[in-house]
């Protein structure tokens, strides 16, 4: 065989050699990656196994129970509770119901009495500004109940306060210190702080 065949058939041994060595090569390779992303999927479900629940599933996005608008009183208060759950400036929201005056009292301690009432917190604060005596059990209630959230009777410390500023004192000496919302309500209350009795406005 002349040289210069050889020659050619050599060098064109070595590139298929090669070419060869690198497809080995990259298919090892991508069986490795394989296998380690499937080992490393076997890790991650061992160590992390919340984190394998699918993004769209809806129990990993709880929905907030819708809270009810209660509406006690008949057609007397009808219009008054509709501007109260319709308000949409948050400092004035409970408006509506102050302005109505000690003829709703009754009908607010009835919604109020609900836990799921939706506004409640502004509700319990216009009883306060209303300042009927007859709101008194129902927030003695609130605030001595220690199942209820700590807003809830820290604001009925407050609405009590606004009704009665002598027996408001003694609640908040007996209650401050039951939990941080309590403690700053009563604090203020001890030191009778001026915006306490601010009208909730902007």
């Amino acid at each position: 065989m002349p040289a210069t065949k050889r020659k050619a058939k050599i060098q064109f041994l070595r590139l298929a050699g090669y070419t060869l060595l690198v497809s080995i090569v990259g298919i090892g390779t991508l069986i490795y990656k394989l296998m380690q992303a499937r080992y490393d999927e076997q890790i991650a479900s061992q160590i992390y196994p919340m984190e394998r629940i699918p993004a769209e599933d809806p129990s990993k996005y709880p929905v907030r129970p819708v809270q009810p608008e209660y509406r006690p009183g008949g057609e007397a208060f009808l219009k008054d509770w509709n501007r109260f759950y319709n308000g949409d400036h948050e400092p004035e929201l409970d408006d509506p119901l102050i302005e109505a005056g000690a003829k709703m009292v009754p009908a607010i301690c009835e919604a109020i009495a609900n836990r799921d009432m939706k506004l409640r917190r502004y509700a319990i604060s216009a009883l306060g500004f209303i300042g009927d005596k007859r709101a008194i059990p129902l927030l003695e209630t609130i605030l001595n109940d220690k199942t209820e959230e700590d807003y809830f009777r820290g604001d009925a410390l407050h609405a009590l306060y606004l009704i009665d500023e002598t027996q408001g004192a003694i609640y908040a000496a007996q209650h401050k210190n039951e939990n941080k919302y309590l403690n700053l309500i009563g604090s203020a209350i001890e030191k009778k702080e001026a915006w306490l009795k601010a009208p909730t406005e902007e």
